[in-house]
């Protein structure tokens, strides 16, 4: 057993134990050592996050965390029976629970799963991914015109999915009604795989605001330059509908509220608010995903 600390020391309050063989995210690596030499991570398990010394933590090659992932598939479908393992994830699979599949940056990505219908379920990544303009210039934008939903459906789609995973993916037609609170126009619906939530699935689809925060996935940590973040991890979020003005986007803060006046579509010298795309998958063509 190994002890989650509040704080990276040994006689920091113990959070809760770990048994050998528990998956963690290693949130920071650097966090220096304390007064007995020993250094620590800061470490994400299953939503706990605390301190655990780095030499009780292995970290996974990227073939080592593949073979974890596809043994943990084979134990849920309890065979290699397709059809089989297709109707066991279907009948697991629930709102709230965990996907990995796809990978962005080296790393596999984490999928929250958002809402179920039948067989269809609506993901987000669970965490902040990387860090994006909503348009590469300043000036009046809307979803269906911006670079950001350009790259998303071109470069960051084939780069991140294999040719099974993207079988897997619905092209959705998104609809993009005009600001709730502003009455900005929001501009024409969109056939897209991938895209970003509107301030009213963001609204819908968690139960508070403290639901809605979001921590910072590996690269979007090492990446993050001068972009804030919060003593908790937490970072402001992008929405694709509009904000007060044409020349804006809507945004999650690092609060979880959702900021309906946004920010700008551009600006210069800024890397971009946290990028935490969406899509449907369709369960019926999954193949190699595993549910956590």
């Amino acid at each position: 057993m190994v002890n989650l600390r509040s704080n990276a020391s040994t006689t920091a309050n113990s959070l809760t134990k770990l048994n050998l063989g528990d998956l963690v995210r290693i949130m920071e690596i650097d966090v220096g050592a304390d007064s007995d030499g020993n250094t620590w991570y800061k470490v994400d398990a299953e939503g706990e996050k605390g301190f655990v010394r780095s030499d009780l933590v292995h970290r996974m090659t990227l073939s080592e965390y593949e073979d974890y992932v596809y043994s943990q598939l084979e134990k849920l479908s309890g065979g290699t029976d397709d059809n089989a393992s297709t109707t066991q994830l279907m009948e697991e699979i629930s709102v709230g629970g965990k996907l990995f599949f796809g990978k962005y940056q080296e790393e596999t990505i984490e999928w929250r799963v958002l809402h179920k219908q039948e067989d269809l379920v609506l993901l987000i990544s669970q965490y902040v991914l990387d860090w994006k303009q909503y348009h590469d210039k300043w000036g009046d934008m809307t979803w269906a015109e911006s670079s950001l939903r350009t790259w998303l459906n071109g470069d960051f789609y084939s780069a991140t999915f294999t040719e099974a995973e993207k079988a897997c993916i619905l092209l959705t037609t998104v609809g993009n009604p005009n600001n709730p609170i502003f009455k900005t126009v929001g501009g024409m619906d969109t056939d897209d795989h991938i895209f970003l939530l509107s301030i009213e699935e963001a609204e819908r689809f968690f139960l508070s605001n403290e639901d809605r925060q979001a921590s910072l996935a590996a690269y979007a940590q090492q990446t993050r330059g001068y972009v804030y973040v919060n003593k908790s991890g937490h970072t402001a979020w992008g929405l694709r509908s509009p904000g007060r003005r044409s020349y804006h986007a809507a945004l999650v803060d690092y609060h979880g509220v959702i900021y309906s006046q946004g920010y700008e579509v551009y600006k210069r010298g800024f890397r971009g608010y946290g990028l935490r795309p969406a899509l449907w998958l369709n369960l019926q063509s999954v193949g190699q995903i595993v549910m956590k």
